[in-house]
């Protein structure tokens, strides 16, 4: 048995509220090389509707706001059949309780089987997977795939992916219900082993759909972007979020995870029982000094369903942060969300400035201003915040 856990938790007070942050994981191999568990658990804040004053953190005055707790198990069973292929069989089960709102239980299996070293010049994967949602509302949402993956390269630089399949959902929401066949053909371009460039085009039940992934690592600097359509649930997005960050943007562990504030997003779905179509595209970078940090990130985000207009949300952050000696530093940061909830003149535009001064023996204090410009009755205010924080490790 071979446990790995990391647990991380905040709270904070705003009026008569009780606000708490959690990220639990456990991975466990029971049985060497064949039964793996995995246990994972969060708690956090999102905003009930799009439509509504979107709050951004816990202490943000805010009747949109709910808490929310996801649960999940998953026991894994993984076998290797020599040089010829690996097969893993997992079940899944996931509670998404959300106070107030929408809140579901998800079902899901899932079949793999991967070729070994015996076919690295030809890879393939053939997979099937189900899953189904039991609703609050009485509804239930029940998806099923099944897939055949293979890979060919080319030369070092390039190679392609095929995947093609099929797929019959019956999904509250999905107006192609039956039957239906799925594919995508995805180009990959790898120039160096700090540069990789994915490029997919493909057609799932819902029409056609693209996907992009693109990276280039240097020394001090990366940059990221993709571009994704994926048909899927506000409970399925929720049971696999990540609130804290383990690793930076240059994959070295974070030494005090669980610090990190923990903001409430505002580019989510509003809390449904449908099926969504999430068109989102990210595009971020971040840069490291001899004593300092700089980031710039931008993302745009389209929701379609089948009752509702299309909302969008786009969003333009930057931040910084300076080592002033060796256990003090100070930061700032800017954030800018345009957000349309797709009613009729209900845009509303969002601007959040902060600047902090942190003494990593105990103690910071923080100073933030937010100005919310909106369409929807009594939604327009300005906020100045003073904050101070003393914090304790044990």
């Amino acid at each position: 048995m071979i446990p790995r856990l990391f647990i991380a938790g905040a709270y904070g007070s705003a009026g008569r509220e009780l606000q708490h942050r959690l990220q639990a994981s456990s991975n466990a191999e029971i049985v060497k090389d064949l039964f793996f568990l995995d246990v994972r658990s969060t708690i956090s804040q999102r905003n009930q509707s799009d439509a509504g004053l979107q709050a951004t953190d816990g202490l943000s005055v805010s009747g949109n706001r709910n808490q929310a707790l996801t649960v999940g198990i998953s026991p894994i069973l993984r076998q290797r059949f020599g040089s010829f292929a690996d097969v893993e069989l997992a079940y899944s089960r996931d509670e998404v309780d959300n106070s107030g709102s929408v809140s579901s239980s998800l079902d899901s299996i899932s079949l793999s089987v991967s070729s070994g070293r015996r076919f690295s010049a030809l890879p393939w994967t053939l997979s099937t997977n189900a899953r189904r949602e039991d609703n609050s509302t009485g509804s239930q949402s029940v998806f099923r795939q099944g897939n055949a993956t293979v890979s060919y390269a080319f030369s070092r630089r390039y190679s392609v992916r095929v995947l093609g399949g099929m797929e019959n959902n019956d999904a509250v929401g999905n107006t192609e219900q039956g039957p239906s066949v799925n594919w995508r053909v995805t180009a990959i371009w790898t120039p160096t082993p700090r540069t990789n460039l994915e490029i997919g085009y493909g057609s799932q039940s819902f029409g056609s759909n693209f996907s992009l992934q693109a990276s280039h690592t240097m020394r001090r600097a990366v940059f990221n972007a993709s571009y994704n359509e994926p048909l899927t649930t506000t409970a399925f997005q929720q049971s696999q979020a990540v609130l804290f960050a383990l690793e930076d943007a240059f994959g070295n562990p974070i030494e005090n995870p669980g610090e990190q504030q923990v903001r409430v997003a505002t580019n989510e779905a509003a809390l449904t029982d449908e099926t969504i179509v999430s068109r989102s595209f990210v595009f971020g970078v971040s840069v490291r000094g001899r004593r300092g940090n700089a980031s710039l990130s931008a993302s745009n985000n389209r929701r379609s369903s089948v009752s509702a207009a299309d909302s969008t949300t786009s969003s333009l952050s930057g931040s910084v942060s300076r080592s002033l000696s060796r256990r003090s530093s100070v930061n700032a940061g800017a954030n800018l969300q345009l957000i349309s909830p797709g009613g009729v003149n209900d845009e509303s535009t969002q601007m959040d400035l902060s600047l902090g001064l942190t003494h990593t023996v105990s103690a910071g204090v923080n100073y933030r201003h937010q100005r919310v410009s909106s369409d929807v009755a009594n939604s327009s205010f300005k906020e100045n915040r003073l904050s101070a924080n003393l914090a304790v490790r044990f």
